[in-house]
């Protein structure tokens, strides 16, 4: 009975290692995330490893050879805990594969926010106060000004605190 196994990859050889195990016969999926990257002073949607340095791959242990895979370029082995090899909980990388049918990417929460629109912050220090959008500051991190102390306050947080005021 085949199950889904975890490979521990070279840092980042993800692709190089998918490409060498399908060209040896291996099922194997590389879950991918479209992010917003600033590359050369612009934003720029790039695709990314989900589990960075993890694919996974559809293994029969009871026939299927598993010897080569930690031979592979790109691959350091099978993920195991001493000499357990664990198997992926059951659906889920189905569950990955029917989100992501063609392994373009899921598209990770890169909200385009516009200047002076208004923001809730959901956690940290300002949690439950609102603040106005000013500009992106890096991957996962947006510039807002807010009104602290009676003056405009330009403060820097990661875009997973904020949700927009009219959603």
């Amino acid at each position: 009975m085949s199950r889904w196994y975890a490979i521990h990859t070279k840092p980042r050889q993800e692709e190089t290692a998918l490409a060498n195990l399908e060209r040896q016969g291996f099922d194997c999926h590389l879950p991918r995330a479209r992010e917003r990257r600033l590359l050369r002073h612009r934003y720029t949607l790039v695709t990314l490893p989900l589990f960075p340095r993890y694919l996974f791959a559809r293994l029969d242990l009871t026939t299927q050879n598993t010897a080569p895979i930690r031979s592979t370029q790109g691959v350091v082995g099978l993920v195991r805990f001493g000499l357990h090899l664990p198997p992926l909980p059951d659906g889920f990388v189905d569950m990955l594969l029917a989100r992501d049918p063609d392994a373009a990417g899921l598209a990770l929460n890169n909200p385009d926010w516009r200047p002076g629109e208004r923001l809730h912050i959901m956690e940290g220090p300002f949690a439950g106060l609102e603040a106005l959008f000013a500009a992106r500051d890096g991957a996962a991190r947006v510039l807002v000004l807010m009104d602290l102390l009676g003056q405009a306050q330009r403060l820097s947080l990661p875009e997973h605190q904020l949700r927009s005021a009219s959603a």
